[in-house]
């Protein structure tokens, strides 16, 4: 069974999340005023790249629409 992985650099989460590549830094920082501890950490840098799994930022996003519309109902 062959799984397909796809990571994102950080232009491409941005891109996918329609956020800025520093909005995308403030959410990982905990320093920040607009960190969210659970925004999915990055793979180590590969080739001095941070890179996601693209399941892991869909799944990010899915459990957020999650809460929305639950706290809507």
């Amino acid at each position: 069974m062959t799984q397909n992985i796809q990571l994102l650099n950080i232009s491409e989460v941005a891109q996918k999340l329609s956020a800025g590549k520093s909005t995308i830094y403030d959410w990982m920082s905990p320093k920040s005023n607009r960190f969210k501890q659970d925004f999915p950490k990055p793979l180590r840098k590969i080739g001095g790249v941070n890179r996601w799994l693209e399941s892991e930022i869909d799944a990010w996003v899915l459990k957020h629409l999650n809460l929305n519309q639950d706290a809507e109902a």
